[in-house]
C-alpha cells in the first residue's frame, strides 16, 4: 500500500525533511515507513514494499522514543485555554522544560515540536 500525500496515514509518519535530519542525527531504527525518492526529484511515502527504500520513515512515535532513549529528552503535550495545543520538552532529570512549544491543532504542535527537538539536539551535539 503506498501512502499519497493527502490521505491520514502519513500523518503518523515524521515528514521527510526531518526524516533526513534524524538519518544525520543517528536515527537507524527499522521503521514501518519508507520514503523512495526519483529521478525527477518525486518522494513518496511507502508503507508496504512496492519502491526502492531510500529512507526510513519513522512514525513520531517512534521518533520521540528515540530522542529520549538517545538523548534524554521527553514530551508532555497539553491543551491550552484557548483550545489550541502545546507541548512542554523536558530533559530527564531538569525540573524545567527545555522548551515549550504550541500549534493550532494536534498534529501542528507534534511537528513543531519535532522540529524543535532536532533543533536542540543539533545544537548540543555541534551539529549545525
Amino acid at each position: 500500500m503506498s501512502a499519497t500525500m493527502g490521505g491520514r496515514i502519513e500523518n503518523e509518519f515524521v515528514p521527510y525533511e526531518q526524516a533526513l535530519v534524524l538519518k544525520e542525527l543517528g536515527f537507524d531504527e527499522p521503521c514501518l515507513g519508507y520514503y523512495t525518492i526519483y529521478s525527477d526529484g518525486e518522494v513518496k511515502l511507502f508503507t508496504s514494499d512496492k519502491g526502492f527504500r531510500n529512507l526510513e520513515a519513522s512514525t513520531f512515535s517512534q521518533a520521540f522514543r528515540w530522542f529520549r532513549e538517545k538523548y534524554g529528552y521527553y514530551i508532555s503535550f497539553f491543551r491550552t485555554h484557548d483550545g489550541n495545543w502545546g507541548t512542554d520538552l523536558w530533559l530527564l532529570g531538569v525540573h524545567k522544560p527545555k522548551a515549550t512549544v504550541f500549534g493550532e491543532t494536534y498534529e501542528e504542535t507534534e511537528l513543531a515540536c519535532l522540529k524543535k527537538l532536532i533543533e536542540i539536539v543539533k545544537h548540543e551535539t555541534g551539529n549545525l
